[in-house]
């Protein structure tokens, strides 16, 4: 954590884990539109802490093997760690897990640029 304001700055990830579950029961005890829309979503998603721990290690394995990546490319790969978290975590017969992941790897390779006789003479 980056963020000198976040309450768990400078502590280790089992601190910051524990104060995000704190804040997941809280939100996901209220009874109100909120707190329903969140219980859905643990049933699709799995359980906050786990997916987002999941989605957060994978990211890291493949920015640690090549961090030259684009900007298009590490938001892309971002958001698909994310959807195979909650593939590995929630429900995996979620079809819109399968579906956002195919479209952000199509938005990351349109965003590729086509080689040109000129770039490619280069």
């Amino acid at each position: 954590m980056d963020n000198p304001k976040h309450p768990n700055f400078g502590k280790g990830r089992d601190e910051n884990l524990a104060y995000l579950e704190a804040q997941a029961s809280k939100l996901h005890g209220r009874d109100n539109a909120l707190g329903s829309l969140l219980r859905e979503r643990r049933s699709t998603h799995g359980d906050w802490i786990a997916q987002s721990a999941t989605a957060e290690e994978i990211f890291q394995i493949i920015m640690a093997r090549n961090p030259e990546l684009s900007f298009s490319q590490v938001q892309a790969l971002h958001m698909i760690c994310t959807k195979l978290s909650r593939i590995a975590c929630g429900n995996p017969d979620e079809p819109d897990h399968w579906r956002d992941i195919a479209g952000y790897a199509t938005l990351a390779a349109d965003a590729i640029p086509v080689p040109t006789e000129a770039n490619v003479a280069e």
